[in-house]
């Protein structure tokens, strides 16, 4: 599964905000057995030189703090296209 998002990288919901360029995420999902599936992600973004990256897209982009929400519209995404996921707690 991946998604590509060509310009305003980071564009806020009310429309504002974002860098131009292109960005791609990749999930490899993986059967582990006993019915579970793991993955891994991959994202890979490609701007223009010189384009001053806000915060916020280096916070969703590298750090675990940033990244929740992300995963809660994967697993919303997930849903809608397999009817369900499950998340194991470590």
């Amino acid at each position: 599964m991946s998604a590509k998002r060509i310009n305003k990288i980071a564009e806020g919901v009310d429309g504002t905000g974002g860098v131009d360029g292109y960005c791609w995420i990749t999930y490899t999902l993986t059967k582990a057995g006993c019915g579970l599936t793991v993955f891994t992600r991959n994202l890979t973004c490609e701007l223009e030189k010189g384009v001053e990256v806000p915060e916020d897209l280096w916070v969703a982009m590298s750090r675990p703090s940033g990244i929740d929400k992300y995963h809660a519209a994967i697993a919303k995404r997930l849903d809608e296209e397999t009817g369900e996921h499950r998340i194991l707690d470590a």
